[in-house]
This record gives C-alpha cells, sequence and structure tokens, in this order.
C-alpha cells in the first residue's frame, strides 16, 4: 500500500496568497467605501432614528424663545417703549420696509409672540406656531440696525429650519391629539441639519479669532479687569494679561475643534460628553463674566442634538434604573442596507437639493466680507451674518454738521452742529458711532428732514468721526470732507471710509487723531466724546486730507 504525500506550500507560496488575500480584502474595503460615498451619504439622510433629540431640542428651544420675548414685557413692557416705541427714527435694512406699531400694538405683538413660543414648545399646531414665531422674529429683528445680535440671527436662522422639521411626532400635543400621525422616529436629515447649522457657528467663530487683536489678547485684556469688582475673589486672576491670553487662544481653540469633537469618532473615551461639558461651561462663563444675552442658552440647547438620538431615553434609564451602560441602537442591518440601493424618489430628492442649497447659503454666507475692500472689524462690511461674535470693542465719536443757506439772509452760509444723542436713544448713538452704514442713513434722514423746513433746499452734511477699535490709537473715520447727503443709501462704505491704521504703524501717521483731552484714564465707549468733541470740521478736514494722501487714494 502506497502512501501518498502531501507537500506543504511553501513560505513564499504562503506569501503570495496572503498578499492575494489582503488585496482581495483591500478591494472589498475599497469597493464599500465607494458605495457609503456614492449612496450611503445620501440615504442615510432618511434613515430612521429615534425622535427623543429632536423633540426634547423643540421643547427647550421653545422654552428659551419664550423667555427672550418675556423680556420684552418685563417692568410694565420697559424694554419695548425704550427700544420701539421712544425712538423718533430707525436705521431699516437697506431694501426692507417694516411699519412700525404703537405702544399697545407692540404689547398684542409680544402677548401673540408668547403664544407662538408655547405652541412651538408643546408642539401644537406646530408647524404654524413655527412659521408665525419665525416671521415675528425676523419683524422684530429688523425694526432697527441697532438691534443686531448674532444669536438674534442664529434665532432667525433655526427658527425657520425648524419650521420644515417634523418635531412635532413625538412628546407632542400634535400626536396626542391625533393632528399628526405619531411617530418615534424622524429622518436623519433633520438631526443633521440642526448639527451642521450649529457647526458653521462655532468653526466660522473660530476662525474670526484668527486675527492679530485676538492673538495678542484683545480686547479681553481690557474686558476682564473691569469684572474685578464684580468677583473681587477673583480679582487677581482678571487683572492678569496672562489670563486675558489664555482666554483668548482658548476660546479660538475650542470654537475651531469643538464641532470635530462631537462629529467625529475619537478614540477617547466619552470624548463627546466631554465636550459638550467643555461648552455648557464656555457658555455659562460667557453669561457669568460678560452677560450676553441669550446665547449661551441658546447654544447650550441646541448643542444637545450631538448626542445620540435617544438620549433622553438614556438619561432616563440611568436616573430611574440606575443602568450605568444603556444598550446602544443596534447598526443598519442587511435590509436596510439593501434598501438603500434603491434609488431615491422625488420627494426625497427635492429634500436633499433644498437642504444642501440651504446649507450653502449659510456656509458662503460669512465669506463675503473677503470680497470686499478694507477690514470688516472696521468697516463692518460683511459682518452681518459671519458669526464674529465678541471680536471686537469699538468706540466712536460722531458730530454731524449741516450747512445750508440762510432762508433770511441769501448767500450766505449757515453751519450748525447736530449732536446724535439728541434725536436717537443712547443705545442706538452708541451702535451707530462705530458703524458707517448707520452715520451714513441718519445723514440722510437728518437732510430729509431739514429740507422739507427749507422749502425743499436740501442741505449738505458732513461728519467729524473718530473711532478706535481694541483700544488702538483713536483715527479718523469717515470722510468729513464729503458729504453725506449726496450719496445714496447703498454706497460701498469703502468710499467714504479711511483705512484701519496696521499696528506696528501709528507713529506720526497722519489718519491718528490729535489734540484730544485727558479723559483721566475712561475705558467706557463714550471715552472719544470726551477727548475729540471739541474738534471742528476745518480741523478734521485738514488732518483727513493728510491720511488720505498717505494712503494713496487721492
Amino acid at each position: 500500500m502506497s502512501t501518498v504525500r502531501q507537500r506543504k506550500p511553501s513560505k513564499k507560496a504562503a506569501s503570495v496568497s496572503s498578499d492575494k488575500s489582503s488585496k482581495t480584502s483591500s478591494n472589498d474595503k475599497a469597493e464599500s467605501a465607494s458605495s457609503w460615498s456614492l449612496n450611503e451619504v445620501t440615504h442615510c439622510m432618511f434613515d430612521r432614528v429615534p425622535a427623543h433629540s429632536i423633540a426634547m431640542a423643540r421643547i427647550f428651544w421653545g422654552l428659551v424663545m419664550a423667555w427672550e420675548i418675556y423680556t420684552y414685557t418685563m417692568y410694565d413692557f420697559s424694554k419695548t417703549y425704550h427700544q420701539l416705541v421712544r425712538p423718533t427714527f430707525m436705521f431699516h435694512y437697506f431694501g426692507i420696509w417694516v411699519p412700525r406699531l404703537t405702544f399697545e400694538q407692540w404689547k398684542i405683538f409680544h402677548y401673540c409672540m408668547l403664544v407662538f413660543a408655547g405652541m412651538f414648545s408643546a408642539g401644537l399646531l406646530y408647524h404654524v406656531a413655527a412659521l408665525l414665531f419665525a416671521l415675528g422674529f425676523t419683524f422684530l429683528f429688523l425694526q432697527d440696525m441697532s438691534f443686531y445680535l448674532n444669536h438674534f440671527y442664529l434665532v432667525m436662522v433655526l427658527c425657520y429650519a425648524y419650521t420644515f422639521v417634523p418635531a412635532n411626532r413625538f412628546w407632542s400635543l400634535d400626536a396626542a391629539l391625533g393632528i399628526v400621525k405619531k411617530d418615534n422616529t424622524v429622518p436623519f436629515w433633520t438631526v443633521f441639519l440642526t448639527r451642521a447649522l450649529v457647526s458653521v457657528v462655532y468653526i466660522y467663530a473660530g476662525i474670526a479669532k484668527m486675527n492679530e487683536d485676538w492673538i495678542r489678547g484683545e480686547p479681553l485684556a481690557h474686558w476682564l479687569p473691569r469684572r474685578s469688582h464684580v468677583y473681587p475673589s477673583f480679582a487677581w486672576y482678571f487683572d492678569s494679561y496672562y489670563t486675558a491670553l489664555f482666554m483668548s487662544w482658548a476660546g479660538l481653540l475650542f470654537d475651531t475643534f469643538v464641532p470635530f469633537f462631537f462629529f467625529v469618532p475619537l478614540p477617547i473615551p466619552y470624548a463627546r460628553q466631554l465636550a459638550f461639558v467643555a461648552s455648557f461651561l464656555f457658555h455659562i462663563m460667557n453669561k457669568l463674566i460678560f452677560n450676553i444675552g441669550i446665547f449661551p442658552y441658546v447654544m447650550s440647547t441646541v448643542t444637545t442634538i450631538f448626542f445620540r438620538s435617544d438620549w433622553p431615553r438614556v438619561v432616563y434609564r440611568f436616573v430611574f434604573t440606575r443602568d450605568p451602560a444603556p444598550a446602544r441602537p443596534a447598526s443598519p442591518d442587511e435590509t436596510r442596507r439593501l434598501a438603500r440601493t434603491v434609488p431615491l424618489s422625488l420627494g426625497q430628492k427635492a429634500t436633499l437639493a433644498l437642504l444642501s442649497l440651504f446649507l450653502l447659503q449659510q456656509t458662503a454666507t460669512p465669506l463675503r466680507h473677503n470680497l470686499y475692500q478694507g477690514d470688516v472689524v472696521w468697516n463692518e462690511e460683511g459682518h452681518l451674518g459671519s458669526w464674529r461674535m465678541k471680536l471686537r470693542d469699538k468706540a466712536g465719536m460722531t458730530k454731524y454738521y449741516v450747512r445750508f443757506e440762510d432762508p433770511y439772509r441769501p448767500g450766505e452760509i449757515v453751519t450748525d452742529v447736530v449732536e446724535p444723542q439728541m434725536l436717537l436713544t443712547n443705545g442706538q448713538a452708541k451702535k451707530m458711532s462705530g458703524r458707517p452704514q448707520m452715520i451714513l442713513l441718519f445723514a440722510l434722514h437728518l437732510a430729509d428732514v431739514l429740507a422739507e423746513k427749507l422749502n425743499g433746499t436740501r442741505p449738505q452734511v458732513h461728519v467729524v468721526s473718530i473711532g478706535s477699535v481694541n483700544y488702538r490709537p483713536p483715527q479718523y473715520f469717515i470722510d468729513p470732507r464729503i458729504d453725506l447727503a449726496s450719496l445714496p443709501p447703498w454706497t460701498w462704505v469703502h468710499d467714504f471710509v479711511l483705512d484701519l491704521v496696521p499696528l506696528g504703524e501709528h507713529e506720526g501717521h497722519p489718519a491718528l487723531a490729535t489734540g484730544g483731552k485727558d479723559t483721566g484714564g475712561d475705558q467706557s465707549k463714550n471715552r472719544l466724546f470726551k477727548a475729540y468733541g471739541h474738534l471742528e470740521l476745518d480741523d478734521a478736514i485738514e488732518q483727513f486730507s493728510a491720511a488720505m494722501k498717505k494712503f494713496g487714494r487721492e
């Protein structure tokens, strides 16, 4: 009986076989990655995920909005009267007209907005309430340019986004009353939309901080010492320049990278939870130190959307059943993967198209200031909607000079000085002094009012405007030689605003304002009125002409 001896494969053959196997495996992985990039990225937007997080975001968001509207009703509608009724002139955005309401009409308006916010939070006639609240808040926002705050703009963006999000299918009165079909799941795009919008805010806020003033610790180096009297025990901390430098860099790094901790799976235990805790503490610290309105509450509320979609259920199980590690939702099964190979419906394609266009607009809008001449921190061109939050401290002094022919003495030119504080509220005057577009609008308003009194003869309006950003030396802001009343309201601000003097070129620069009085160390926004309020138009024209030659703009 013969024995057949089997020959063992050589190490070289085994190596070749292993290489073939690894190549096959890598090819499979490449095909899998290609499949993900082409199909699953779009199909996963319509995967059903737990509706707990979006429902909780709706509840919290409605409550925060209700609180913001409630502030207008406090102290017998004091805020409403001083901001919306008392002003004799409102700075409207170009091309947008909004009617002014009476005091009683504003009261009714705010009561209605409270109702809409409550309906939004409770999920009662949710889509109608969300749309009406978004329109109402937009109406309030557009009343005056001096109202602009980044978190008000964020409120508008998210309110319109939530109008189209089906956040009322779970934990809502609409579902309880049968107005909509109850469903404990929602399409993933509803969660992704909020995550993307919040990430845009964070990342652009971080990019905006990458400027020479912020990196050298300004304006925090001047802001923090003022908080020493609020927290005397921490005076040593707030008074240190290195504290301002540390907080500046920490804020830059936090805003830039925290969305990646939320979005990207990292090999760090509880990375997402730690990022949320850091975010929460960051916003609470801003609220305690700077008191920046509802922004910390808004961001803390919407940031919860980065947790797993059923996080309220996880918290409930942990608190009431003491289950430290609830089972994670299962990964997509084979049925779901097969379903992703089915072509998207027309409605799904339309949803993706609208979602992409909206996110593209939100991503591109903050970049538009790069298309304009000058520094956005100085001329404000492209500042709105760019998430440049708490980056600068601007002080300004603006005096208006109105020139017209004396109606009683033909041929004689009269020059009158108009102090903006005589016709504007303190809030409007402070905001206007650092915003050239508002300075132009008020000049046009003065010309219109005086033209009626001068039988149609339109006067000339010049300004002596001096500004300082982030505690740099004060410099001339607006060209005093230009008759602002002759300009159209859509004029590019670069046509009448002097460029910001670069750091390191302040010594003897002709654009710098000279002849200022000693203010005794005053660091308030009104300090330039005290220092340069005595300057006259002829002095400003002489200095400004020299500055224009220095910049080569003549």
